[in-house]
């Protein structure tokens, strides 16, 4: 879509919505996305437009020199690309004179006398001349001021872009750390062979968040910005650190990729809120949900499933509704459903028996993440032989418990679109990736990469410009994924996952499948 045509859809909707939707940028960004998905990159500096026109103090209808404010504030406050900033400032202009009418009019209706005959305006007052000069003075130094700023971005502090790694390269989980660390800098040393981002240098650093002291997440981060000074860091920090980042994020102005994280609560505090400085490199359980119904419904052709999940867990809430809200849609049913954080698991049986499941068109889907998957699995086996259906294979895979079972996770070391990688890093590190550390080390390749890339998109260097690129990122090709991040929840919108099969040999990749669309 072109920006001619994504301006006769904005002026659609408010035709049919009313002009009232230019005083409401929440909802027009809504209405827009959910009528027009393919102009998103044009609705958004609109949207934008209409928002800064809002925080400048401006009312409808705009003239062209208040335009010409708004796409200075919108480059000045945002880093948007000036000729985009332009183009919405100038659209909203028309729209905003086409359903309010010209400033002109407005003004007129406005110089009338008490019996409503027209009447010519008064000269300005001397008073109000020297007000209008300096307005003017005040505009130009502000345009100026933007300029130079602008200007300046286009260079980065140091002369470089700084990455940095904040993930354990110590203690417990030093191995894996070690790992990504690694692997991150082989994504660096690719970016840097093929010059840099525009010319200039790209670096990581590494450190480390293991605290022994007992220091949180956001201690640490703070302790982390005061010694690398990031443009970007990517963090392996698992759920609790991610959601302590949250607001050390938006507090620092510091854009934040959590490489490990799956609350949902991370990227976003709810749809169409999301955090804005926090972005999660993951599934999150929204693709995960439906993807899940479309493998027990299409790819395993099961109709009926018993649902098991954890009411204590945001992931498996949010994942689950998610399945509910897909599998019907499919011609599935749900025939029972179990909460394990309300019922002990010796309730499992009797669920399981109310439930009836036929082991040639049934299924079991466990949405459980800790140690209770384990012994779930365990006491399914004694009461039904068909096949388990999960996300995330368990590390600790007991082969007995999961045998005849099926696991949707983000990526898997016998991926073959993963071979490359590790391959790669054999040969430059001369020793061979341990297979449980594959999974790390991709993620964290993966995440500088897009850091990379989202840095060289952006319209400016500055923490809002290379936010704003992040939310942006369409169709990245990383090793584990083709990256498309939804900017109304600030994670992938849709992504390639795994397919793992738990048979007598233990587990093993099968395939890559791929949900389109929310």
């Amino acid at each position: 879509m072109d920006q001619s045509m994504a301006l006769d859809r904005i002026g659609e909707i408010l035709d049919r919505y009313g002009r009232e939707l230019l005083e409401d940028p929440d909802r027009l960004q809504h209405l827009l996305e959910g009528e027009w998905g393919a102009g998103r990159e044009w609705f958004f500096p609109f949207v934008m437009a209409v928002r800064t026109a809002r925080e400048v103090g401006y009312s409808m209808p705009l003239s062209s020199p208040m335009g010409a404010v708004v796409a200075d504030a919108m480059v000045d406050r945002f880093g948007i690309d000036p000729e985009t900033a332009r183009w919405a400032s100038s659209g909203l202009v028309l729209l905003s004179r086409r359903h309010y009418g010209s400033s002109s009019e407005v003004t007129r209706s406005r110089v009338v006398d008490l019996e409503g005959v027209p009447r010519r305006r008064p000269m300005l007052s001397p008073s109000q001349i020297l007000w209008a000069v300096m307005g003017l003075l005040w505009f130009f130094a502000a345009l100026s001021f933007g300029v130079y700023r602008m200007l300046a971005d286009r260079r980065p502090e140091g002369g470089e872009f700084r990455i940095t790694l904040m993930a354990p390269l110590t203690g417990p989980g030093g191995p894996a750390g070690q790992a990504m660390l690694r692997a991150g800098q082989l994504a660096v040393e690719q970016v840097n062979a093929q010059g840099g981002i525009r010319g200039y240098r790209v670096r990581l650093l590494g450190f480390d968040s293991f605290a022994p002291d007992g220091a949180g997440a956001a201690e640490m981060a703070d302790r982390m910005k005061a010694k690398t000074r990031p443009h970007v860091v990517v963090a392996a920090v698992g759920d609790a650190g991610a959601l302590e980042l949250v607001n050390w994020s938006q507090s620092t102005l510091t854009p934040v990729i959590a490489l490990d994280a799956k609350d949902p609560k991370v990227p976003a505090v709810s749809p169409y809120k999301p955090n804005p400085f926090m972005f999660a490199l993951l599934a999150g359980p929204n693709v995960e949900g439906r993807s899940l119904a479309h493998l027990v419904s299409r790819g395993l052709n099961r109709r009926r499933v018993l649902l098991v999940f954890d009411g204590g867990s945001p992931r498996s809430v949010e994942a689950q509704r998610r399945f509910e809200s897909a599998f019907p849609a499919a011609g599935g049913e749900v025939a029972n459903r179990f909460d394990v954080s309300q019922g002990s698991l010796d309730q499992l049986q009797r669920v399981l028996d109310e439930a009836a499941l036929a082991e040639s068109d049934s299924a079991v889907v466990a949405l459980v993440f800790d140690h209770r998957l384990v012994d779930l699995a365990r006491i399914l086996r004694l009461r039904f032989r068909g096949p388990l259906v999960g996300l995330g294979l368990p590390r600790e895979a007991h082969l007995e418990a999961f045998r005849n079972s099926w696991w949707l996770d983000d990526l898997a070391p016998g991926d073959v679109y993963v071979q490359p990688f590790v391959v790669a890093y054999r040969q430059r590190y001369k020793e061979q990736l341990p297979r449980d550390l594959v999974a790390p080390a991709v993620l964290s390749y993966d995440g500088v990469r897009w850091a990379a890339d989202a840095i060289s998109r952006a319209s400016s260097y500055r923490p809002e410009g290379i936010r704003y690129a992040l939310a942006d990122t369409r169709s990245v090709p990383l090793v584990h994924a083709t990256l498309t991040i939804d900017p109304s929840i600030h994670a992938p919108s849709s992504k390639a996952m795994a397919l793992i099969y738990v048979g007598d040999r233990g587990p093993a990749f099968q395939r890559r499948i791929w949900v389109r669309g929310r």
